[in-house]
């Protein structure tokens, strides 16, 4: 009985793992260099060479966010038979505001301040990244005259309006499966269900590399792949033996 215990209380329990931590410090290099390759290089082609894998790390961010928004949301379930919807929100608020309002201030006095540089903001664009939306409102700018304006310096908050707005449908779908008898088949199914059809309006729908790019529903894949990953974990347990690890090493030499 006590082992059974301990062996629950370690289940409901979501371990630190320093490797996410240092993936997502690797990824922020081939996005910063992207991001100074824009004025670096004027050729394309040269983009490429100063930021390999550029493309490919906000697809990585992604999986990483789904796994773990789902990894603490189902640790949490199996704690306390329930979602606490109040404190899941405050939580992403007590995380994600104060450093994403601070950091638009201080590009908003900036810009007063040093006009040279990037000038007043319009308010739309102030506006889309406080209250995150700003993926959409980039769609918007790429189809008008004033698409120069996706490289402004809030137009790196595309990312985080498509997180937020998944974790939104996310809790949902999660809230929901944890009132059913069986919790696993049932986010499985959905989660399955809104991957595939992401997967399947991108190949289907013709849009705008643009509308691709920022579009919620079309980086939803990304999101759902981290979210399997975090269910069949919860579900089988972390896996063991040192080949996970050289497999690990391997796809990431592989998306380089």
């Amino acid at each position: 009985m006590v082992t059974a215990a301990v062996e629950r209380t370690r289940a409901t329990r979501f371990p630190y793992i320093r490797s996410l931590d240092g993936l997502r410090g690797l990824l922020v290099f081939p996005v910063a260099a992207f991001h100074f390759s824009l004025t670096a290089a004027t050729d394309p082609a040269d983009r490429h060479i100063l930021a390999p894998g550029a493309f490919f790390a906000p697809s990585a961010f992604f999986a990483l966010s789904g796994f773990l928004i789902t990894s603490l949301l189902m640790v949490e379930h199996e704690r306390t038979g329930s979602i606490d919807g109040r404190g899941f929100w405050a939580r992403r608020f007590r995380r994600l505001l104060p450093a994403s309002v601070f950091v638009v201030l201080v590009v908003v006095a900036v810009g007063a301040v040093l006009p040279q540089w990037w000038g007043p903001l319009p308010v739309p664009d102030i506006a889309s990244a406080l209250f995150s939306v700003q993926n959409w409102w980039s769609i918007h700018l790429a189809n008008t005259d004033q698409a120069y304006r996706l490289l402004g310096p809030l137009g790196v908050y595309w990312s985080l309006a498509v997180e937020e707005q998944f974790y939104l449908g996310l809790f949902l779908v999660v809230f929901v499966a944890s009132r059913t008898r069986h919790m696993i088949r049932w986010l499985t199914a959905a989660l399955v269900t809104i991957g595939t059809l992401s997967i399947i309006s991108l190949v289907v729908v013709q849009s705008s590399p643009q509308r691709e790019f920022f579009g919620t529903d079309s980086r939803a894949s990304e999101l759902v792949a981290g979210c399997l990953v975090a269910v069949a974990f919860h579900h089988w347990g972390w896996p063991k033996g040192r080949w996970w690890g050289w497999a690990a090493w391997i796809a990431l030499a592989a998306t380089a």
